[in-house]
C-alpha cells in the first residue's frame, strides 16, 4: 500500500511539472505594457480630470524549475509616459537621468536595470507578495502574468484557482478561470477585488489613498510554451485621497494592454 501511495504522489508531481517544463529556460521574454489612466478628483465641489499614460518595457528570464516551482528574473528596462493637469502637459522617460529627481518617478528609477528574483507555483506567486501601490504592477505580478505555471491536468476549460495578497492594510483577492483551450492557445480570465490603503508620491506631495475596486484581465498564452502572448486589463477604483490636509473623492479608470516578444 505504501508503494502505491508513493507511486501516485510521484505521478502527480510529474504531471504537475509537465506544463511548467514547457517554459524554455534561459529564453529572455521581452514585455511591453501600456496603460491609459483617467483620474477624476472632486475638490471643493469642482471635478478635475487627470489623464495619463505609462509604458513599461520589462525583460523576464525563466532560470530554473524546482519540482513544480518556476524561478525567474524580472528586470525593468524602461518606463515612459505623460500626464496632463490644469492645462499643463508633463512627460517623463527613464532614458532621461534627470527624471530621478522627480519624487513620483524616483521609486521607479531606483529599480531600473536591477533584476528581481520571483518564484511561481500553481499559477500563483510563491512566498511573500506585495500589493502594488503606485498603480503599476509589481515585478512579481508581471512574472505571474507572463508565465502560466499550472499543472498539465488543470489546463482545461472551467478550471479555477484563487490567490490572496495582503500587506500594510492593502489586499487583493483574485479568481482565475481557464476560459478557453485550443491546440495552440490557452485563455485565462482573472477577476480581482482590491482594497488599497497607503501613501504614495504624486506631483511632489504625499498622498494618502483609501481605494476599493475591481480588475478584469483576459490573458492568452501560447499552448506550446505556456508564455503569455497578450493581455487586456480593465481596472475601476474609487474612494478618497488625502493631500495637504484636504480629503477628496476620487475615481480611477485604467485600460492596460500587454504584449510579449
Amino acid at each position: 500500500m505504501k508503494q502505491i501511495i508513493v507511486s501516485a504522489t510521484l505521478l502527480i508531481a510529474i504531471v504537475a511539472k509537465a506544463q511548467v517544463s514547457k517554459i524554455p529556460l534561459g529564453k529572455i521574454v521581452h514585455l511591453e505594457s501600456s496603460s491609459k489612466l483617467s483620474t477624476k478628483v472632486n475638490m471643493m465641489g469642482q471635478e478635475m480630470e487627470i489623464p495619463a499614460t505609462t509604458t513599461l518595457m520589462v525583460d523576464l528570464v525563466p532560470k530554473s524549475i524546482d519540482a513544480n516551482t518556476l524561478n525567474t528574473g524580472v528586470t525593468l528596462r524602461k518606463v515612459f509616459g505623460s500626464s496632463s493637469m490644469m492645462g499643463q502637459e508633463m512627460t517623463f522617460s527613464s532614458d532621461d537621468k534627470s527624471v530621478a529627481s522627480i519624487p513620483q518617478a524616483a521609486e521607479l528609477m531606483k529599480n531600473l536595470n536591477k533584476e528581481e528574483d520571483v518564484a511561481l507555483e500553481d499559477g500563483k506567486i510563491k512566498g511573500k507578495a506585495n500589493v502594488g501601490m503606485s498603480g503599476l504592477p509589481t515585478n512579481a505580478e508581471l512574472a505571474k502574468m507572463v508565465f502560466l505555471t499550472l499543472g498539465a491536468a488543470n489546463i482545461k476549460e472551467g478550471y479555477k484557482w484563487t490567490e490572496e495578497i495582503s500587506n500594510d492594510g492593502s489586499k487583493t483577492n483574485t479568481i482565475y478561470t481557464v476560459t478557453k483551450v485550443t491546440a495552440t492557445e490557452i485563455e485565462v480570465t482573472a477577476t480581482t477585488n482590491m482594497k488599497v490603503e497607503g501613501t504614495v508620491q504624486q506631483m511632489g506631495m504625499d498622498v494618502k489613498q483609501n481605494l476599493t475596486g475591481t480588475t478584469t484581465s483576459v490573458r492568452v498564452y501560447d499552448a506550446a510554451t505556456a508564455i503569455l502572448k497578450a493581455d487586456a486589463t480593465k481596472t475601476e477604483m474609487s474612494g478618497t485621497v488625502l493631500a495637504m490636509g484636504n480629503e477628496a473623492p476620487v475615481s480611477i479608470s485604467t485600460i492596460t494592454t500587454t504584449t510579449v516578444k
